[in-house]
């Protein structure tokens, strides 16, 4: 398990542009946690996130509005093996999901499209769970 804390900066934007980390990359899938800087859009897409064969419900894109504060955003993810949890501005809103990627994607890279979103800091925490 892995716990990641970003502060993002807005750079002004007119038309939507992206900005975010693809989590669990490996040939072919990938988790996106992503932010529309024109519409103020927190997302999560598992389109791409491995099998989901299944269910043909269960490829979804997730949104939740965030607005910046000061110009930014922050991002809590606690990642595991089948599920992503986004905390955005301190709990202001929550995206959960399950994914479930291959074995072998376990690459995290962070994206912006046309520079509209910048990582200012970045925190990462390996979690060890405890028996109780």
């Amino acid at each position: 398990p892995l716990e990641i804390i970003a502060d993002c900066q807005m750079l002004t934007s007119e038309k939507p542009k992206t900005g975010g980390v693809r989590l669990h990359t490996g040939p072919e899938e990938f988790t996106t946690i992503g932010y529309d800087v024109a519409n103020h859009r927190l997302f999560v897409d598992r389109t791409r996130a491995g099998a989901a064969a299944f269910n043909p419900a269960f490829p979804a894109v997730h949104v939740a509005e965030l607005a910046p504060i000061d110009g930014q955003i922050r991002l809590q993810i606690l990642l595991d093996r089948s599920s992503v949890e986004v905390f955005g501005n301190h709990g202001e809103i929550v995206i959960t999901d399950r994914i479930f990627p291959s074995d072998g994607s376990r690459h995290i890279e962070w994206f912006s499209i046309d520079h509209s979103f910048r990582l200012d800091s970045l925190s990462l925490y390996t979690l060890s769970l405890t028996k109780g």
